[in-house]
Order: structure tokens, then sequence, then C-alpha cells
């Protein structure tokens, strides 16, 4: 039996890796939970470990497929459109899956970072669609190989093939299972899709304050996938991981980033926290309330206009939903602000520094770029607002009017690359990728897609002394604006296109009608 396995992440440390399952009623909640039975949060950390640690370490590398593994066999099957009696079938049969392994050590510490009072900049990763925790683990993982702390949720939503609730009183687990929805636009795939965003939005707001919990170190929460009665902000024995005073939470630092449905859940997050106020006041008596965060939650002074922001292979058509029509009439956060300031001149980390004031990072592959309605409402998503239609602010001080020159957000695209290159299931599946979806080297995708992140995140500065550069050849300088409009990068960049947004562009492109993506 062949099995398929990763390439070495892409970066110079060893990475480690840890699962969370929190109990919700032990994290301050600023709403109630949108549907019953999600007693709790479940994420996955990857980051920053010293080589040595990781060879000497008792523990192993995880598997991909997480436990209970016929559970997630027969969900995969089902997922594919197999019969339950065959899906049944075949989850107790000795299979490839169940052998593949994340090259991530469980519970192995965490790296020191290089200046004592540094703290690693951290990201929040959403999953699309048929994903989990685990399913985008050479991406966050190279990431993390490069000193980045990145967070994957895994969500309750039933977009998961399958989530399995552990239960802290009586030992028993509940199962949530995936749940089909057709993409066409349609009032009930919407309001369906909205529901699932509720969870989605709702889950975010608890894993950052948990992750605010773990920052602090003092504050002991039940980690229900350690073993009984221990707490995740205990301190940690020998050999596992302290987030304490470790976690880059100043206010706007935290990068948030997913992955098609994932990224829908990004954008919808940024803009219903940002601008809460001015949607709690509409006038629109049909607005759907997504997320309702208290005034008091402390999301609120994270998520600012300069909030760094990667949103691969956005899926547009849940943005468009009549009922949610006020979000989409805002722009992203970014425009309501002027950009950051560049990075200190005399910042060591900062060679290759993206435009100064580029705060949002949106990759496609090819294939969604080659819808028409999908590349048109993400260039919408992306763009700035018009002057005569300037962005509200949450302050009193007067929106900017970006010029046509824009820098705040950029788009760029993959070539021969598929909707799948972005997750796991492009570098394991290879040969499917190459036979069906006409992708021809579903590592380049990901390796142009790292150093991509790798270079907009060391291009804000705070923080970037512990993040290593791509190491790359040709992969350093992506995100120059010498390629707007299609021109191509050379040697390993080769490929990489820029796609440019227009002033006022996000005006209009709301049409769905006859699309089912």
């Amino acid at each position: 039996m062949i099995i398929p396995s990763f390439p070495p992440f892409q970066g110079p440390f060893a990475v480690g890796t840890k699962e969370y399952e929190i109990p919700v009623s032990e994290i301050p909640a600023s709403s109630s939970p949108p549907k019953a039975g999600i007693s709790t949060i479940k994420f996955r950390l990857f980051f920053p470990t010293e080589k040595a640690s990781a060879s000497s370490s008792k523990q192993k590398s995880i598997l991909w497929l997480p436990d209970p593994q016929h559970k997630w066999v027969k969900a995969y099957a089902a997922f594919l459109g197999l019969s339950p009696r065959i899906s049944n079938i075949l989850s107790w049969f000795p299979n490839f899956l169940s052998y593949i392994r994340i090259q991530a050590i469980k519970d192995a510490p965490l790296k020191a970072t290089l200046q004592p009072q540094s703290r690693y900049p951290t990201l929040i990763f959403s999953h699309g669609l048929g994903g989990s925790f685990n399913t985008y683990s050479y991406f966050l993982g190279s990431l993390a190989s490069h000193g980045i702390i990145c967070c994957a949720p895994e969500h309750r939503d039933q977009s998961a093939p399958i989530s399995v609730i552990r239960n802290d009183k009586d030992k028993t687990t509940i199962d949530i299972k995936y749940q089909a929805y057709a993409h066409d636009p349609r009032p009930e795939i919407f309001s369906a899709r909205n529901e699932q965003l509720s969870i989605r939005l709702w889950e975010l707001e608890l894993i950052y304050t948990a992750l605010q919990h773990l920052n602090d170190g003092n504050k002991p929460l039940t980690n229900l996938a350690d073993s009984p009665n221990k707490s995740s902000s205990s301190p940690p024995p020998n050999g596992t991981p302290d987030f304490t005073n470790t976690l880059d939470l100043s206010p706007g630092h935290v990068i948030w980033s997913g992955h098609s449905f994932g990224a829908t859940t990004i954008v919808q997050f940024l803009k219903t926290v940002f601008y809460s106020q001015s949607i709690s006041t509409t006038s629109n008596n049909n607005a759907f309330p997504l997320h309702r965060p208290a005034a008091s939650s402390s999301i609120h002074s994270q998520i600012t206009a300069e909030s760094p922001t990667v949103l691969l292979d956005l899926w547009t058509m849940p943005l468009a939903d009549p009922c949610t029509k006020s979000l989409w009439d805002l722009p992203l956060p970014c425009y309501s602000s002027p950009p950051p300031p560049p990075p200190p001149p005399n910042n060591p980390s900062t060679s290759t520094p993206h435009k100064p004031g580029t705060t949002t990072l949106a990759i496609m592959s090819s294939e969604f770029h080659s819808y028409t309605k999908i590349l048109s409402r993400t260039i919408s998503v992306l763009s700035p607002p018009s002057p005569s239609n300037p962005s509200p602010t949450p302050s009193s001080s007067p929106p900017t009017h970006p010029t046509s020159s824009n820098t705040i957000a950029k788009l760029f695209y993959t070539r021969n690359s598929a909707h799948m290159s972005q997750s796991d299931f492009g570098l394991l599946f290879r040969w499917a990728m190459k036979r069906w979806l006409r992708v021809e080297d579903p590592e380049w995708v990901l390796r142009v897609n790292v150093g991509a992140v790798v270079e907009f995140i060391r291009g804000f500065g705070w923080g970037a002394q512990e993040v290593a550069e791509s190491g790359v050849d040709g992969v350093d300088g992506l995100l120059d604006d010498g390629d707007e409009g299609g021109g191509e990068k050379d040697g390993v960049g080769k490929g990489w296109v820029r796609v440019p947004l227009l002033l006022g562009g996000r005006e209009g492109e709301r049409d769905v009608r006859g699309e089912r993506l």
C-alpha cells in the first residue's frame, strides 16, 4: 500500500503542534451559542520548536486523520457521495488515510524568541467546506516553520466531514456530521449558509478569547484533548509548550486568514466586528445579524483598520445574500483609516518588505480565477470605495479616499492551480490533481503561497525579527507592485500573477443568478 506523504516544511525551524478542546462554559462569551449542543471549541496550534527538541522528542509526529479514525473514513466516504452502507464498510478496513502523518511534533516545547520581550506573530485560519483543523497542515506548518504561531479551528457548523465533541462530564462524545447544501444562490441556501456563518463567527470570538487566556497564563482552562483534569494553562510539564507571554495579541496584530468558505467567514467576521456599531443602528430591518459581540468584548480592540488579512480562494456567493446586504455595502475595514506607516528603516528583518500600507493579501487559484463572476465579485470585495461613497468609520476621524493606485489590498493568482491546491489535498492526491484538474506541481503552488504570506507578514515590522525569510530562491519580492496587470515573476515565482483592483470597483457585482459557485 502506497501511503502519500508531505514534503518537509519550508522554513528553517522545526514545527510543534498541540490540540485544544475547551468547554465553552469556561470561556467568557459576549453572546449566546447560535446553536444548541456546541459545548466546546476545538483548535490546533502549529508553532516553531527547536530542532534539537524535535529530534530528541519521545513524541512522534501526529496522524493526519483525527481520532476516531473509522468515523473520519466513513465521513469522508459519505462526503464523496458513497452510500451509507459502503461508507460504513470502508471505515473498518485498513486504508492509506489512516497512516498519513503530519511532520509536526505533538506537544513539543515552543522555541524561545530571539528577543526576551518579543512575541510571535499569531495567525487564526478558518477552514473551508470539507475541511478540519488538520486539512491545511502543510500551509500552516510551513508558516510555523518560519516563526508564526498558527491557530486552526475546527468549525462545528456541519461544514467538516465530521466533528466529534468531547463531553467533559460523562466522557461520551457527540458527532456533528456534514450537511450538504447546493451551491445555488437560492433564499433557502443563503439562509443555511448564514446559519453556518453565525456559528463560525461566534467560534472565532471564543477562540480569540481562549488564546488570550493561554497568553496570560494565569487563567486555567480545561483541555479535553489532554488527559483528565489537566488544564491548558497550568504549569506545563517538561516537553510541552508554554504559550505564556509569547503570542502577539496587540490590537490589530492578529492575522486573520481562511480558505474558500473560511475566507468568506473572515470577511464577514472582520466587517461584523469592526462595523458593529453602524450595523446595529442600520435602518434595514431585514438585515441578518450574523454575530453581535458585546460592547465590552476584547475582540473590538483587536479588529482594526490595520488588521492583517490573508484570503485564499474567497468564495463570494454567500456574501451576496440580500439579508446581509448591509455587510456587502461596507468595504473591508482596511479602507476606513489611513494605511499603517512603513516599518522602521533600521529594522534588520525588513530586507524585502511589501509596499507599506498593504494590509490585505488575497490569492486565487487559476480555477477560481477562471470563473468570471467569482473573479468580479472578489475584485469588488477587495477594491476601495469611490470618493463619492466613502466608507463609514467607527471613529470620529473622517474616512480617507484611496486612489486608483491601490496598495492597501492586493490580489494575485497562480497559474495551473486548482481550488484544492490551497489545502493538503493537493499534496496528498497529486495524481488526481494532475489527471483531472491539470495541476502539474501542487507543491509549487503552496511553496509560492507560503512565500508570499511570509513576505506579507514580515513587511509589517512588528515581531518580524522572529519570522525567518522564505529562504527560497525566486520567492522574495512576490508582493512588489511592478507586476500589476498580469505580469509574472521569473524562476520559482513564474506563474504568480497580479490582478489589478479598481477605485470604486466594489460597487455592484452582487448578482449571482445562474451561478452555482
